[in-house]
């Protein structure tokens, strides 16, 4: 995670990448929940829309998530909750209204619900695991902390030297791309503030399924292919 968090930072100035800000704008936006941008009062009706909407998109890719797809010996593959949520709003947001659902969302009211869902995650990470950290810390960690810098540096430049110079990639672009082939939510948020835009949303989207799938396949395999 820190390894995603420093890339959006350093990346650009060392290989001296332009970003320029490219705010993202929907011709689509609702006024369900304006009052929390301070324009105008709330319409109940929509605001109730909001909440069934975004819920039930929730809880559908809860359900999407747990189903368990078959990879022949290696075992069984299951997208999470994080992959399975991403894919039904992505597949919900595509098609932006379904019956009476409307998912046509304020995207000032997503930032901020992004932005406070991210800070939860977080904490409760840190206040589950806080009183363990340096408890578990030992020399006996340090090879696995070594390892894992060493994987992790030379997936982020291999994938970032792939889009870069052979996909030729916009930057946002890239980042988000980056940060969904490491599976890092948090490396996510931090590419939205680092270049003031949303667009590394969608190389998020684009990288994050498939990244899961291959960290699933790949560990399975690890464990399962030597006994077969």
């Amino acid at each position: 995670m820190l390894l995603v968090i420093l890339s959006t930072k350093l990346l650009p100035q060392v290989f001296n990448i332009g970003t320029q800000n490219k705010e993202l704008t929907s011709s689509h936006a609702l006024d369900a929940t304006a009052d929390i941008t301070g324009n105008k009062p709330v319409n109940m009706q929509k605001a109730i829309s909001f909440v069934l909407s975004f819920a039930i998109c929730c809880v559908l890719g809860y359900l999407l998530g747990n189903i368990a797809l078959p990879l022949y010996k290696i075992g069984y593959f299951k997208l999470g909750t994080t992959g399975g949520v991403l894919l039904s709003s992505l597949a919900l947001g595509y098609q932006r209204k379904v019956f009476f659902l409307d998912f046509r969302i304020n995207e000032k009211v997503l930032n901020k619900v992004r932005s406070l869902s991210l800070l939860i995650f977080l904490s409760s990470i840190g206040l589950k695991y806080g009183s363990l950290f340096f408890k578990t810390l030992s020399f006996n960690l340090i090879g696995i902390l070594f390892a894992s810098l060493v994987a992790g540096s030379i997936s982020i430049l291999f994938g970032f030297w792939v889009g870069h110079r052979i996909f030729k990639l916009d930057w946002p672009l890239l980042l988000g791309a980056l940060c969904g082939g490491m599976t890092s939510t948090p490396g996510l948020g931090a590419a939205i503030e680092a270049v003031n835009s949303d667009e590394p949303v969608l190389g998020y989207g684009a990288t994050y399924p498939f990244a899961l799938f291959g960290m699933v396949l790949f560990t399975k395999m690890i464990f399962v292919l030597p006994a077969i």
